[in-house]
Order: structure tokens, then sequence, then C-alpha cells
């Protein structure tokens, strides 16, 4: 099902956005099959492009193209405009497949497969078009498979998945509550919280005993994990501190601890680092080539045999990997932090 709505945001000021972990602009091109050198996939990145370039594909034949996003993101949607090859209206998308992958080898998990309304003779500018997933998924890799196509060909103007907005200010939105996070660089940066109020740096005290709390703001982010490590040096207020994570916890105020930010200055600020987990053996199929003991897997990495198979102080789980990646095989076993 599709709709042609305008997404829209509420604030309570003029503020910057970005969407977590990576934004729109990382997006690149890994291959795509292209009606000719001028109307190339890249053209899709660009909003509001109709009037200048876009993408389409060859007369009477099927087209795939694979993105690579930037870096892992959660999420539960696309949304993309459809063309009519600037009101010629010979040629427009009618069916196509998408699916996601850890890696641009694949293997592919397909997410959705539709079928969009006939753009031929609508007018300029043709709407957004917002369509939803069954369920989230994980993934750094798109591949877009045109199957049908009205007249000549299919193509598209604009296309991305559905990013959620974070605040890059003091200010607060509609979206943003206590425990709400950010980075100051993504996808490793130093930790930004959300108490209520205002925007401030997380102090470390309890917090730098394991790696949980770190595991948990990255997920938050739409991470698959992430490590800590230190980040002093940052400015404002200091909003949460005297905090011991065991995992899971849905915000850092969730997790045990005195709480408040005494014996804390800004020497104890922390970050977090989204980008140190595997993304070459993700536990979603054998292979040899990975945790061995000349060639050892990071976090999240799998199938291991034993600790000997895992990166520095990591150790191998049981029957984890799924922890890490919601495709891996559920009795695969991934180099998680001890």
């Amino acid at each position: 099902t599709t709709t042609t709505t305008t997404p829209t945001t509420t604030t309570t000021t003029t503020t910057a956005y970005y969407s977590p972990g990576c934004v729109h602009g990382d997006m690149s091109v890994v291959s795509g099959d292209e009606y000719s050198s001028t109307y190339t996939v890249s053209n899709i990145f660009i909003p509001g492009n109709a009037n200048n370039a876009y993408w389409l594909s060859e007369n009477y034949k099927k087209a795939t193209f694979v993105l690579n996003l930037g870096c892992q993101l959660r999420f539960d949607g696309i949304e993309l405009v459809n063309t009519n090859n600037r009101g010629v209206g010979d040629r427009s998308t009618k069916r196509f497949r998408l699916s996601v992958s850890q890696s641009q080898a694949g293997p592919w998990q397909n997410v959705l497969e539709t079928t969009l309304e006939n753009s031929q003779k609508q007018v300029a500018p043709l709407p957004l078009q917002q369509i939803d997933l069954k369920a989230e998924v994980t993934g750094q890799f798109l591949k877009f498979e045109l199957l049908e196509w009205y007249g000549l060909s299919g193509g598209l103007q604009y296309f991305d998945i559905k990013r959620p907005n974070i605040i890059t200010s003091t200010t607060t939105t509609s979206n943003t509550i206590k425990g709400s996070v950010r980075l100051s660089t993504y996808p490793k940066g130093r930790v930004e919280i959300f108490n209520g109020a205002v925007w401030g740096t997380l102090c470390g005290h309890y917090w730098w005993d394991n790696q949980k709390g770190a595991e948990n703001l990255c997920k938050q982010l739409g991470y698959l994990t992430g490590t800590k490590y230190a980040a002093p040096g940052g400015t404002g207020p200091i909003v949460v501190g005297n905090r011991n994570c065991k995992g899971g916890e849905a915000t850092v105020y969730d997790c045990q601890g005195p709480g408040g930010i005494g014996g804390c200055n800004h020497d104890h600020d922390q970050g977090v680092d989204c980008s140190n987990y595997d993304t070459r053996c993700t536990g979603t199929q054998p292979t040899h080539s990975c945790c061995s003991g000349s060639d050892p897997c990071k976090l999240g990495g799998g199938d291991c045999d034993g600790d000997s198979g895992c990166e520095g102080n990591l150790v191998c789980g049981r029957d984890n990997c799924q922890d890490f990646n919601p495709a891996a095989r559920a009795d695969y076993d991934c180099c998680k932090n001890p």
C-alpha cells in the first residue's frame, strides 16, 4: 500500500537535523543498470530533482541497482518519487522488489515487493510516496529490482529509507524525550544525552565498568552494537553519570547506580564507537574464512568456535549472533564483549 503524504517535523525553534548514524548524503551507488550516463542511479539521491536529472532503466528491460547506506542502520520503511520522464509520460515504475544485506555480496533478505500506481500522466511535482515494511530490518546495503513498468521502462526521481530525526541543538522537538541520545560525530563520537530540558555530556563513573551502556546507546541510534571510549573535553552541562548498565535498558536513566553527577567533570566525558563491529562475518552463513586464530572476528562476528577466534579480549558467545544481526542463524556463535 502506498501513500502520498508530505513529511513534517514539529520544532520549538529553527534547528538543524541529522539522521542517526549516517545521513542521506552518505549513500552511494555500488552498481546499477542505467539508460545512459545522463539518467544515472546517483540522481535519485537529490530531493526535488525532478526537473534536472533522474534514474531511468533501459527500454523494455528489468533493472537492478545496489546502494550502500554508509553504515548499518535499522529502518522500517522507504520513501520514493516515481518518474514520468519529466512530463513526457512515456514510462513509469510499476512493480519492484527491495532486499537488504549486511554486505554488498549478500546474502540478501527480501523485505518488500509492491506495485506503484501509474505516474505517466501525473503533473509535476510528482508525490513523495512513503511505504512501510512489514517489520523493522537492519542492513547497510539495499538492492532495488525493477520487475514491471508502465510504457517503455521504469525509473525513479528520488529514493531513501525512512530516517528518524534527531535534534542537533539544545532546543526540543515533539519526539525528543528524556534519555534521547546523539553523538558529536557519526558513527563514532562524544555522547550527548537529553535530560528532559537540555542536552549534555555523559560522565563515565560506573558506566565505563563494562560495554553494556555503549551497546545500549548505539542500539538507540539504530546501530547493531558499539563500544565505549574516553572522550574528554566536552562543553556545557553534564547531565547524567554514576550509572551502571546491565544491557537492554531503554535509556541510560534506566541503568542502576547512585545517579547524579558527583565527582564528575568534563575529563570523564564518554564516547561510543558504533562502527566497531564485524561486517564481513555476520553469522548468516557458514564460512571457513571467518573467526580463525590467524584472522579473528571483530565484535559481532561469527560463526566462532572459541575465544581464540575473536579479536583482542572478545570472547565467543553461544547462540547469540542474532543479538547483533537479526538475519543471522539462531544457532550461530558470535564474538562478544566479556
